[in-house]
Formats: C-alpha cells, sequence, structure tokens
C-alpha cells in the first residue's frame, strides 16, 4: 500500500521528455531537482539479461557531484577515469526481487559516470546463454568449482547475440560547476597506477610531457630520454638543462631513462651506454632492474620487436611456471 501511495504522489510530478527537450537541475524556481528520470523500452521474452554500458565525449569534461563530497571526502579524478570512451557499467540478469517485482522493470545507474556533452546509453538485451555465464562468473570468484556454461561445441566461452537499444543524454555545465577535464582525469589515473604500468598510460606519457613542456615531476624520465636525442637537445635548451640537472642529482633516475631510451629502441650501437644496457638485459642474473623494464616493455608490446626476442628467453627462464602458454613457443624451452 505505501509502494502504491509513493508512486501516486509521483504521478502528480510526472513529466514526459520528448527528443530535444532540456531538463535544468539548477533553477530560478527550484535550487536543487533530486527527480529520477526512466527511460522505457518494450522487450521481449527472449530477453534474459541486459548489459547497460555508456559512451561518452572525450573532449568533454567529468564535472563534481553530490556524490564527491559525501563524508567531506575531495572528489578523486582519478577514480573516474576510462580508457577509450566506452564504458560497461552493469549487467542484470535475468531474475525477480523478493517483492515479485522482475528486475527489468527497473534497471538504474547513477548519472556520477556523466560527462559534459553527449552521454548515449546503450542497453543491450541478451539471450539466456549470455545471461547464464554472467551469473556463473559473478559465483565462480575464484571458485573452480563452478563451471561455466558454454554451447560452443568442445571449446570454451559461449556464442550469444544482443538487440540493443539506446538513447543520448546531452550535458551542459554551468558557469559554477567544478569539472575535469578528460586529459585531466587520464593523468591522475597514470600518476596513481604508474605511467609504465598499462598501454594506455605508456602510449600517453610522451603526448602528455610534451603538452605540459615536461615541466611536471612524473615527465623526469621522459625529459631524460628526450635529450638524449640532438636535434631534440638544440630545439629545448631549458628543458635539457633541467633534465641534466636531475639526471645529475639522481643516478637511478638517469641509469632508468638510459635503460628506456635504449631498450624502446633495440639498443642502438651509436648511441653510448646501449652496448652496456644490453648486456645487462641479456646476459645477466635474471630479474634485475633492467630486465624487469624489458620484460614489462616487451608485455605492453605483446612481446613484438626485436628487443623481445632475448626478452623472452630471459623471461622464460625465470617465469616460465606461470608462463608455460607462452613458453611453449620459445624454441629454447
Amino acid at each position: 500500500r505505501l509502494r502504491k501511495d509513493v508512486i501516486g504522489w509521483l504521478q502528480a510530478d510526472l513529466v514526459t521528455y520528448r527528443r530535444g527537450d532540456t531538463l535544468y537541475y539548477l533553477s530560478a524556481a527550484s535550487d536543487f531537482s533530486n527527480l529520477s528520470h526512466f527511460f522505457k523500452a518494450r522487450r521481449d521474452a527472449s530477453v534474459k539479461g541486459v548489459l547497460i554500458s555508456h559512451r561518452f565525449d572525450t573532449l568533454g569534461s567529468r564535472p563534481v557531484t553530490s556524490f564527491d563530497s559525501l563524508f567531506g571526502i575531495a572528489p578523486d579524478t582519478s577514480s573516474f577515469y576510462y580508457p577509450g570512451n566506452l564504458r560497461r557499467l552493469i549487467f542484470y540478469g535475468d531474475y525477480r526481487n523478493p517483492d515479485g517485482r522482475h528486475v527489468f522493470d527497473s534497471l538504474g545507474f547513477v548519472n556520477a559516470w556523466f560527462w559534459s556533452g553527449r552521454n548515449r546509453i546503450y542497453f543491450y538485451g541478451t539471450e539466456k546463454i549470455y545471461s547464464d555465464f554472467q551469473v556463473a562468473l559473478g559465483e565462480q570468484d575464484g571458485n573452480t568449482k563452478i563451471t561455466l556454461p558454454t554451447n560452443v561445441l568442445g571449446g570454451r566461452g559461449f556464442f550469444a547475440g544482443m538487440v540493443v537499444d539506446s538513447f543520448d543524454v546531452n550535458i551542459r555545465l554551468d558557469s559554477s560547476t567544478q569539472s575535469f577535464s578528460y586529459a585531466v582525469s587520464r593523468a591522475a589515473a597514470c600518476h596513481e597506477k604508474g605511467w609504465f604500468n598499462n598501454r594506455d598510460c605508456v602510449g600517453y606519457y610522451p603526448e602528455y610531457c610534451a603538452d605540459n613542456g615536461w615541466a611536471n615531476p612524473d615527465c623526469k624520465v621522459n625529459a631524460i630520454q628526450q635529450c638524449t636525442d640532438s636535434t631534440f637537445r638544440a630545439g629545448h635548451s631549458a628543458v635539457c638543462a633541467s633534465a641534466d640537472a636531475a639526471a645529475s642529482f639522481n643516478s637511478l633516475l638517469a641509469s632508468e631513462a638510459l635503460m628506456r631510451y635504449c631498450i624502446d629502441r633495440n639498443y642502438p650501437s651509436s648511441h653510448p651506454g646501449c652496448d652496456n644496457v644490453r648486456a645487462i638485459c641479456e646476459n645477466t642474473a635474471s630479474g634485475n632492474s633492467c630486465q624487469l623494464i624489458l620484460w614489462k616493455h616487451c608485455q605492453l608490446t605483446y612481446w613484438n620487436g626485436p628487443e623481445c626476442v632475448e626478452g623472452a628467453k630471459s623471461y622464460c627462464r625465470a617465469k616460465r611456471d606461470v608462463a608455460r602458454t607462452m613458453c611453449r613457443d620459445i624454441p629454447e624451452y
């Protein structure tokens, strides 16, 4: 009865939005709108799961919302970064709540993930095998006794189809709303996780440092690497003077920069020091700092490149018990 009364009260405030309509959260009439917004779509009985994903505009910015200030915690921009512009939000399986309502009747997600600009929300209706696999995957959680379902004869995984519906929400920020650009969020995430931790950050690192004039402390390694090139040094005297000072002050930093320079370019003999770096990376005991940098570099480049031929061999000498599939293809093993 209480639910019925609440729905009745809400119906009095029901507003239907059409394509192109504008909704103001902040207006002269109301300081804040906390209304919920719903999108209704017809579904077929064969839909046994719904995957919700979000495509956003990387030229936009992520606004600070009331979710950021819960318990007085400052906004953490790095946690809102996601590589690319398409993010999986949530999957709903085929089940009913204890009160008898089907979960598909109210699929929810919070708008704290929205960015300014266009946000496209996709609803993928999935068939039974996809839903069963996702539910079993969640239940498995490290328990290998739970067997994942499959419809692939003699194989693993599954083959499934989906039907999709979507709608767009265009977010326009007012001048008083604090926001963080995609680039700022990306840099914060890479700073937190490490610039050489994943492909996204490694690929962005030179661009980020160049865009910021190598002024950020995170860019010391890249500055030292860049200044190894005489052409770059000729056009960036101030940057290279600072890089030289950093290298002189911190020998470990200078050593790391040299290793990364030589490995990235397959140990060019024309550069003093790269022959020695090659010897350390390829011919000494496993697990030294040069090899750790080489192994990570090769992992992020899918073990491509001539520098990764010997890198794979040293990796398999040290890690063959945990990389049996890869090391099986190395002739030495």
